[in-house]
């Protein structure tokens, strides 16, 4: 797991030092995001930025929030996962595969639109469930609704942490929050391994939000058989849950290729092969050799890649080359090969 996706939370911080330097301490340690919930003193101040020491940058993109509710979700993560951004017409996709996607949309709009149930959303990895879900979150927070967007095994994760003796927040008091809020997103329901006590919360968290028929989305790409029974039979209850099946392939793996290939520039070096490797005549013999033992690493990685390679040099000695041989050797065995300088690659926009 990347450091960029662990965000840490301070509940109801007293002291505008206590803020500071716990920023501070995430810094030490290379991590950047913060949530507060319901501070004392007023975020931000100066004693606040004093004590920080260096973690200025933690505390300018922290996030305060009024309620542990809130602060969660993993709702404005997707704050891009609109109605308005998702796709349902693209040109490599089957008639029935643009008309599953239409119609997902379609279901999941109404639904946004009044939120009456539950949503059932089931398909493989990309296929654009959550980015659906999200879309319903953000449409219902627009309406004024408490929204807790978050993934099954970070709810369990959040709700085991009330039990160090550490934590400001019971149990009782986050399952209520949980339970209580006005639309819940639980994204991919069937990934976590759960124990008997992990079952057994899901279970009273999904009953008591069924029995009184409370706004609900589930995510999921694991086979809804191998679900608790409990669960599987309120969930495939059609009395309450409207259930919207998406076939469509991975629409990230194919948006991540797609952006592979413009990043790439092993098309400017498909001409760089070991025919035309000049290992240069007016060198001495010592610097030939050098280059012929370069080639023969090269050729040797080029069969059998595994782990890294490293060619060092100065301007014009056949680094760029021998890299390219490996990468047009691989292409050609049908890897999936990105070529390109690192200047390129820091100067390429992010999505």
């Amino acid at each position: 797991m990347s450091l960029t996706n662990i965000t840490f939370i301070l509940h109801k911080p007293q002291l505008s030092e206590n803020i500071g330097a716990c920023a501070r301490a995430l810094k030490n340690f290379n991590f950047n995001n913060l949530s507060i919930v319901n501070p004392k003193p007023s975020f931000p101040n100066d004693k606040i930025i004093a004590t920080s020491v260096g973690a200025k940058d933690v505390i300018k993109k922290a996030k305060v929030y009024e309620n542990l509710e809130t602060s969660l979700s993993n709702l404005d993560i997707f704050a891009g996962k609109t109605f308005d951004t998702f796709q349902t017409d693209l040109v490599d996709y089957s008639e029935s595969e643009a008309q599953s996607l239409a119609t997902a949309f379609n279901g999941a709009l109404n639904y946004a639109q009044n939120p009456d149930g539950w949503l059932l959303l089931e398909g493989s990895y990309g296929c654009g469930k959550t980015h659906l879900a999200a879309a319903v979150g953000h449409q219902r927070l627009l309406q004024g609704d408490t929204v807790l967007f978050i993934t099954t095994p970070d709810l369990l994760d959040h709700l085991r942490s009330t039990f160090s003796p550490r934590s400001e927040t019971t149990y009782d008091e986050l399952f209520d929050r949980v339970r209580e809020t006005d639309l819940l997103i639980l994204d991919d329901l069937g990934v976590e391994n759960p124990s008997e006590w992990a079952k057994e919360k899901l279970f009273q968290l999904i009953n008591h939000r069924y029995s009184r028929r409370m706004s609900t989305i589930v995510t999921t790409n694991s086979d809804i058989d191998g679900l608790d029974p409990r669960l599987r039979s309120r969930l495939l209850d059609i009395e309450i849950t409207h259930i919207i099946k998406i076939v469509a392939p991975d629409y990230r793996s194919r948006r991540q290729n797609e952006r592979k290939q413009v990043l790439s520039r092993l098309h400017m070096y498909v001409n760089m092969t070991t025919d035309n490797f000049d290992p240069h005549s007016n060198l001495t013999y010592d610097e030939q050799q050098n280059l012929r033992r370069a080639m023969e690493a090269a050729l040797k990685f080029g069969s059998h890649p595994h782990g890294w390679l490293m060619f060092v040099g100065g301007y014009g000695t056949g680094k760029t080359h021998l890299a390219a041989i490996i990468a047009n050797y691989r292409h050609e065995k049908g890897d999936e090969v990105l070529f390109i300088t690192v200047a390129d690659l820091m100067d390429y926009p992010l999505p």
